[in-house]
Protein backbone atom coordinates (compact mmCIF):
# COMPACT_ATOMS: atom_id res chain seq x y z
CA UNK A 1 0.00 0.00 0.00
CA UNK A 2 1.30 3.43 -0.92
CA UNK A 3 0.70 6.64 0.91
CA UNK A 4 -1.22 9.19 -1.13
CA UNK A 5 -1.46 12.80 -0.18
CA UNK A 6 -4.90 14.22 -0.72
CA UNK A 7 -4.87 17.89 -1.61
CA UNK A 8 -7.79 20.07 -0.77
CA UNK A 9 -8.54 22.09 -3.90
CA UNK A 10 -11.82 23.52 -2.64
CA UNK A 11 -10.54 27.08 -3.13
CA UNK A 12 -9.47 26.47 -6.74
CA UNK A 13 -11.64 27.93 -9.46
CA UNK A 14 -11.02 26.53 -12.91
CA UNK A 15 -10.48 28.85 -15.86
CA UNK A 16 -13.66 30.08 -17.48
CA UNK A 17 -13.37 30.93 -21.15
CA UNK A 18 -15.52 32.97 -23.49
CA UNK A 19 -15.04 33.17 -27.22
CA UNK A 20 -16.45 36.17 -29.06
CA UNK A 21 -16.45 37.63 -32.50
CA UNK A 22 -16.41 41.40 -32.26
CA UNK A 23 -17.26 43.83 -35.05
CA UNK A 24 -14.03 45.79 -34.74
CA UNK A 25 -10.73 45.97 -36.55
CA UNK A 26 -7.53 45.05 -34.75
CA UNK A 27 -6.59 48.74 -34.45
CA UNK A 28 -10.02 49.72 -33.11
CA UNK A 29 -9.87 47.07 -30.36
CA UNK A 30 -6.49 48.31 -29.17
CA UNK A 31 -7.48 51.99 -29.46
CA UNK A 32 -10.47 51.42 -27.15
CA UNK A 33 -8.60 49.13 -24.76
CA UNK A 34 -7.48 51.90 -22.34
CA UNK A 35 -11.13 52.88 -21.81
CA UNK A 36 -12.26 49.25 -21.41
CA UNK A 37 -9.52 48.51 -18.88
CA UNK A 38 -9.31 51.87 -17.11
CA UNK A 39 -10.15 50.26 -13.74
CA UNK A 40 -7.39 47.63 -14.00
CA UNK A 41 -3.66 47.19 -14.38
CA UNK A 42 -2.79 45.37 -17.58
CA UNK A 43 0.08 44.39 -19.84
CA UNK A 44 0.05 43.86 -23.60
CA UNK A 45 2.43 41.42 -25.25
CA UNK A 46 1.81 40.83 -28.93
CA UNK A 47 -1.91 40.01 -29.18
CA UNK A 48 -2.34 38.85 -25.58
CA UNK A 49 -3.52 41.21 -22.87
CA UNK A 50 -3.02 40.15 -19.25
CA UNK A 51 -5.30 41.98 -16.84
CA UNK A 52 -5.00 42.05 -13.06
CA UNK A 53 -8.31 42.19 -11.25
CA UNK A 54 -8.53 42.07 -7.46
CA UNK A 55 -6.55 38.89 -6.74
CA UNK A 56 -7.33 37.22 -10.03
CA UNK A 57 -6.44 37.65 -13.66
CA UNK A 58 -7.98 37.70 -17.11
CA UNK A 59 -6.33 36.94 -20.43
CA UNK A 60 -7.59 38.47 -23.64
CA UNK A 61 -6.29 36.74 -26.75
CA UNK A 62 -6.90 38.74 -29.90
CA UNK A 63 -7.20 36.60 -33.03
CA UNK A 64 -6.58 37.43 -36.66
CA UNK A 65 -8.86 39.97 -38.26
CA UNK A 66 -11.18 38.90 -41.02
CA UNK A 67 -14.31 40.42 -42.39
CA UNK A 68 -17.39 40.09 -44.45
CA UNK A 69 -17.88 42.22 -47.56
CA UNK A 70 -21.42 42.66 -48.78
CA UNK A 71 -20.86 45.25 -51.50
CA UNK A 72 -17.93 47.37 -52.63
CA UNK A 73 -18.84 49.91 -49.94
CA UNK A 74 -20.13 47.65 -47.17
CA UNK A 75 -17.55 45.73 -45.15
CA UNK A 76 -17.91 44.40 -41.62
CA UNK A 77 -14.74 43.51 -39.69
CA UNK A 78 -14.76 40.39 -37.54
CA UNK A 79 -12.18 39.96 -34.81
CA UNK A 80 -12.18 36.78 -32.69
CA UNK A 81 -11.39 37.36 -29.03
CA UNK A 82 -10.91 34.76 -26.33
CA UNK A 83 -11.51 35.90 -22.73
CA UNK A 84 -10.09 33.57 -20.07
CA UNK A 85 -10.87 34.14 -16.40
CA UNK A 86 -8.36 32.54 -14.06
CA UNK A 87 -9.49 32.03 -10.45
CA UNK A 88 -12.18 34.69 -10.89
CA UNK A 89 -15.44 34.36 -9.00
CA UNK A 90 -18.77 35.08 -10.69
CA UNK A 91 -19.30 38.53 -9.15
CA UNK A 92 -15.88 39.79 -10.30
CA UNK A 93 -16.42 38.24 -13.77
CA UNK A 94 -19.73 40.05 -14.02
CA UNK A 95 -18.23 43.44 -13.07
CA UNK A 96 -15.37 42.97 -15.53
CA UNK A 97 -17.63 41.93 -18.41
CA UNK A 98 -20.04 44.80 -17.77
CA UNK A 99 -17.20 47.35 -17.98
CA UNK A 100 -15.62 45.61 -20.99
CA UNK A 101 -18.88 45.22 -22.90
CA UNK A 102 -20.11 48.78 -22.33
CA UNK A 103 -16.71 50.15 -23.39
CA UNK A 104 -17.06 48.41 -26.74
CA UNK A 105 -20.66 49.38 -27.45
CA UNK A 106 -20.70 51.26 -30.72
CA UNK A 107 -22.19 54.73 -30.61
CA UNK A 108 -20.88 55.62 -27.15
CA UNK A 109 -18.86 58.79 -26.88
Amino acid sequence: MTNHTIHDHSDYKSPFNLKREMGYTHDEIFNLLPRALSDYRYEIKDDVVTIELEKESVLLEIGGERGRRYTDNVYFPILPISISFIDVDKAVQSRFLHKFDTSYMKGLA
